[in-house]
């Protein structure tokens, strides 16, 4: 299949290329940065410099490479972790996911593609009196600013994804991501804040997070691009955390 993927240079994009390729996959990769282009290639994939706020450019970038499928995985968060500074991070992501998404569903349906697998998070679902959540259950729309606005976003990616008109749409909502260059690794600034008594635990650490390795998200990612029907789809390992651990 000739898949167009947004997104390959960030955390799950890295995994997500050589797994298509070793799958048979005929990819086109685009990046913001020229000095990305090569490692892109390195993977055997297509590289294409493009900035998905640029629409005519991504919309000829998308035609040029005649893709059967789109992924997206277009985020935009730091690598280091500042809970004040929150309200910036998440106004840069999304900005990125809405717009992002709009330019890249407005190429995909100019070029006849007929599949999209789009990014989205499983740790957004509303509290409530049951701890296993299912794709069913509500998300936090309401949740305290700035966190409501990232959930509401996410929310309006899945409903664009999923309901784009001619083609099937599926969103992947990821657990808490952790491998190379994500947050929870010993390394990773969540790690390191973890390792230095400086990470906050709210109340006695009772909530629960669940993960998911990078090469499993990505593994994951290929799989619903090959054979899951157009929805909503929880991607989380079979190891739930409390906070406390």
């Amino acid at each position: 299949m000739r898949v167009f993927v947004a997104g390959a240079s960030g955390a799950i994009g890295r995994r997500l290329l050589p797994q298509l390729v070793a799958a048979g996959h005929e990819v086109t990769a685009i990046t913001r940065s020229e000095k990305k282009l090569e490692p892109i290639a390195s993977m055997e994939a297509r590289a294409v410099v493009c900035d998905v706020f640029d629409a005519a450019r991504l919309r000829q970038a998308v035609a040029d490479s005649g893709a059967e499928a789109v992924i997206h995985q277009l985020t935009d968060l730091p690598q280091r972790v500042r809970p004040r500074r929150l309200k910036r991070y998440y106004a840069a992501n999304d900005r990125v996911r809405q717009e992002g998404t709009a330019n890249l569903l407005d190429a995909a349906r100019r070029a006849g593609v007929r599949r999209i697998v789009a990014q989205s998070a499983a740790f957004w679902y509303a509290p409530g009196d049951h701890q296993i959540k299912t794709e069913a259950d509500p998300l936090y729309l309401e949740a305290p600013a700035p966190i409501g606005s990232a959930v509401r976003t996410m929310k309006s990616v899945e409903d664009a994804v999923t309901g784009a008109e001619e083609i099937e749409g599926i969103a992947l909502r990821y657990g808490f991501l952790y491998g190379p260059g994500t947050w929870y690794t010993r390394e990773g600034d969540i790690g390191r804040q973890v390792r230095q008594w400086r990470y906050p635990i709210i109340g006695k650490g009772k909530q629960v997070y669940s993960f998911i390795h990078l090469d499993d998200a990505a593994a994951a990612t290929v799989a619903a691009l090959e054979r899951a029907a157009p929805g909503i789809y929880n991607v989380v390992d079979d190891e739930p955390a409390r906070a406390r651990e």
